[in-house]
């Protein structure tokens, strides 16, 4: 039983994984993801991030993305994306607590997360221009996104 039960929770990720990287792939046509060091981030984080499903998502997403001509970009690990402010760009040391920040530079409050996604497809897009691979990202933002 105790098999049957791990197939199906094993299966239920792998379809999560797919379900998601294929809205992702759908919803864009440049596709930046950040190389993490999942094997470092275990040690302080432990079983956690062993069950993080981000590195299969991010497989199939490129996958998907080398199928349909669209195009993948993956900034390095060692490019800092948290802790910048979205607006001003101002770098802020933050602990693995602080969720949520105050810009010092512009005052901006800004969710941690959303503020390194900001940072991570900036980086992306000054990559892509920087080996003339694009000209200049011009984004949709849906409803959905921009809230």
């Amino acid at each position: 039983r105790i098999n049957k039960l791990h197939g199906k929770i094993s299966r239920q990720r792998l379809d999560f994984a797919h379900q998601i990287s294929r809205q992702i792939t759908n919803e864009n046509d440049i596709l930046v993801f950040e190389d993490l060091n999942v094997k470092a981030m275990q040690k302080f984080n432990g079983s956690m991030v062993a069950d993080n499903v981000m590195a299969l998502i991010t497989q199939l997403s490129k996958y998907k993305a080398e199928l349909e001509g669209k195009l993948y970009h993956e900034i390095g690990r060692f490019e800092k994306s948290t802790g910048i402010c979205a607006e001003c760009g101002q770098h802020h040391v933050l602990t693995l607590n602080d969720r949520y920040f105050t810009c010092t530079a512009c005052e901006t409050n800004q969710n941690r997360d959303l503020s390194a996604a900001k940072s991570i497809a900036k980086t992306g897009e000054l990559d892509l221009i920087a080996a003339g691979i694009v000209a200049r990202v011009t984004p949709h933002i849906s409803a959905e996104i921009s809230h």
